[in-house]
């Protein structure tokens, strides 16, 4: 007998994001869902020989999370087109008879097909495939050929919604607390500070970062209990950053931008008072952002506390709750007294005017950020005794159960396996230019991006340029052409080597995106953050998990700024083995260009079938609709030159 697990695919953004169908990506919250239900999964016993997927992003991220469950590489995941297309369950099972084999196959894919496919093997099924729905059929087929309609029985069935979660509601947290004595209170306190510093001075030698995220109503207490808690602090070992209305230079950069500037290295405490959520709820209350932004950011939030999480930060967020008629009581007695009077500004009242949708606000954004890498712990701030001690115990427990994990010791496999497909092999390295015709071409292309630049500023749009290829392929003398175009204060060209000792403090992607252009500037990244998934992949220079999520990371990262206007271009410029030889051997022998050639560089060159593969790999899974590759001819510099400027001003002006 066969067993056929169909799987239908996580849940994915929507169509409010602005991607075409078929580059829709899972949402933090269908990677979730994806996790536990793989987990629920494997533990039935079920071991799939084959994973066959289609080739629909959303479909591959849910096929790769479930297929991390039995050690089966992406590579080998059978990727197919018809599955995306397929316009009856008919035509899914006509996939699995085709592509099959072995005793066991999962197949993802969309519905409302994959429900037609199940209720074809299982008459008897009479339900509906949500998102992540996990379907598991008994074949009476000897062979996957001999796959008809009521020849199976559903021996599992699991979705997300078998798992439930409970939700903040912040009424909840309305009632009056037992009020800690004073004595008590100081004994409790002291403990838990004392406790504090311990967990602090071992964070630090464990080089664990930590983010503390205060948010709470305007007159909850924030201030006074920041100064009571950092007591138990080094003040040597903690930055506190408060989150103000954004500055000129912010609101010219990504929505994420200030915050992954300011995250924590190894070992590091950074405590934000109002952070990222803050600042969404703001905007949101004003009215200064429609729902389908909002919508973009919380999305971005959990993804970027889900990357911070998944590389050994802890994150604790605290949120400080009082009611409506506390509020108002703080608040007048403020004003009461001359020297507190200031402290009350008009949005206090402004927020304090419109209580309820403030909280119906807050509650919807809590629980769209709670999760279980970063969960939300409400307290209710009427006792300031007793919201100080709470905060304490957060803290503590948080600390003691993160710092109690032993790091994962895992060492990449030295596994570089091709794909069924090589884009690299499919490049017509044979185009080229004559000098006459290049000159005509430079000046040409050079001069309609110099106009293009113009148009950017003016409107506001910022670019980002990635260039990556073979060593010697070309890409300083192709930047040197495109700077050339644009007006010098208007780009930037941010050269990347390995990382220094500040950088490797924090998450790999901090240093890129700390770099990322303002709206109107070009960044141009000579190398970039496709390093982790090429050079330090094949060089063993990161774990095999790192190297895995950073793929995901990379796309989640693109998408993002792609969301915020960012126009994004990937250059990868291709040569032959032959001619990187022929141009290795002409800079070892001209004296005014033997700095250019290293010992590493013929140590690379000696991997490059490994290398081949990993960058053929990054081609087909970083590669979408707003950051596409283009891989460019580079065997003649100068039909490269100008192949580059074209596509960047053909791209450019369409958009403007």
């Amino acid at each position: 007998m066969k067993k056929l697990c169909i799987i239908r695919h996580a849940k994915a953004v929507d169509g409010t994001f602005g991607l075409p169908d078929f580059d829709r990506y899972l949402m933090a919250k269908g990677r979730f869902d994806a996790e536990r239900l793989r987990r629920r999964l494997f533990e039935t016993g079920f071991k799939p020989d084959i994973i066959i997927s289609s080739s629909a992003r959303r479909a591959c991220e849910t096929a790769e999370i479930f297929a991390g469950a039995w050690e089966i590489l992406p590579a080998d995941i059978i990727l197919v087109d018809a599955l995306y297309e397929a316009g009856s369950g008919e035509a899914v099972l006509q996939v699995v008879r085709e592509h099959a084999r072995g005793k066991a196959a999962i197949v993802v894919g969309h519905d409302p097909v994959f429900t037609d496919a199940v209720q074809q093997l299982c008459p008897k099924f009479d339900d509906n495939m949500p998102t992540c729905a996990v379907a598991v059929c008994e074949l009476r087929s000897r062979n996957w050929d001999d796959i008809v309609s009521g020849s199976g029985e559903l021996v599992h069935w699991d979705s997300p919604k078998s798992i439930t979660t409970p939700e903040h509601d912040l009424q909840g947290y309305d009632t009056e607390v037992k009020k800690l004595t004073k004595s008590a209170y100081r004994k409790t306190k002291d403990e838990l500070q004392i406790r504090l510093g311990q967990l602090q001075r071992e964070a630090k030698k464990q080089g664990v970062p930590v983010a503390v995220i205060l948010e709470g109503w305007h007159g909850a207490g924030k201030g006074t209990l920041l100064n009571k808690v950092l007591l138990a602090l080094d003040p040597r070992g903690f930055t506190l950053h408060q989150t103000q209305a954004p500055t000129e230079e912010e609101r010219y950069r990504p929505f994420l931008w200030p915050f992954w500037c300011r995250t924590p290295g190894a070992g590091e405490i950074v405590i934000f008072d109002q952070a990222w959520y803050s600042r969404l709820l703001t905007e949101q209350m004003s009215g200064r952002i429609e729902k389908r932004e909002w919508k973009e950011h919380v999305e971005a939030i959990n993804v970027f506390e889900r990357q911070l999480t998944v590389d050994g930060t802890l994150i604790v967020k605290i949120f400080l709750h009082i009611t409506e008629d506390e509020q108002k009581e703080r608040f007048d007695r403020l004003e009461a007294d001359k020297l507190t009077a200031w402290r009350v500004t008009d949005a206090d009242w402004e927020q304090h005017k419109e209580y309820d949708e403030y909280r119906a606000a807050v509650e919807e954004l809590l629980n769209s950020t709670d999760s279980v890498v970063a969960p939300w712990t409400v307290i209710a701030a009427r006792d300031r005794r007793h919201a100080r001690v709470q905060t304490l115990h957060a803290l503590v427990d948080a600390l003691e159960e993160r710092l109690a994990v032993a790091p994962e010791v895992d060492m990449p496999p030295r596994v570089f396996a091709p794909l069924r497909v090589s884009r690299l092999d499919a490049v017509d390295l044979q185009q080229s230019l004559d000098k006459d015709s290049y000159r005509e071409q430079l000046e040409h292309w050079q001069e309609r991006l110099r106009e293009v630049g113009l148009k950017l500023y003016m409107q506001r749009l910022p670019v980002v340029i990635a260039y990556e290829g073979w060593d010697a392929a070309g890409k300083g003398g192709n930047i040197r052409r495109v700077a050339a175009a644009l007006d010098p204060r208007g780009y930037e060209v941010i050269p990347i080597a390995a990382p220094n000792d500040i950088e490797r403090r924090h998450h790999y992607m901090w240093r890129f995106w700390t770099q990322m252009p303002k709206a109107g500037h070009l960044g141009i990244f000579d190398r970039s953050w496709y390093g982790r998934v090429m050079v330090e992949r094949v060089e063993g220079f990161c774990s095999d998990a790192a190297w895995q999520r950073a793929f995901q990371e990379i796309n989640e990262m693109e998408a993002h700024i792609a969301s915020q206007a960012a126009v994004i271009f990937k250059f990868w410029l291709h040569i032959d083995a032959d001619e990187q030889l022929t141009r290795f051997e002409a800079r070892q022998s001209d004296p005014n260009k033997d700095w250019k050639i290293t010992d590493e560089d013929w140590r690379n060159r000696e991997k490059w079938d490994d290398y081949k593969a990993v960058v053929d790999e990054m081609l087909v899974r970083t590669h979408t609709s707003y950051a596409p590759w283009t891989v460019v001819p580079g065997t003649c510099k100068y039909f490269a030159r100008t192949y580059v400027l074209q596509t960047l001003v053909e791209r450019l002006e369409a958009l403007l």
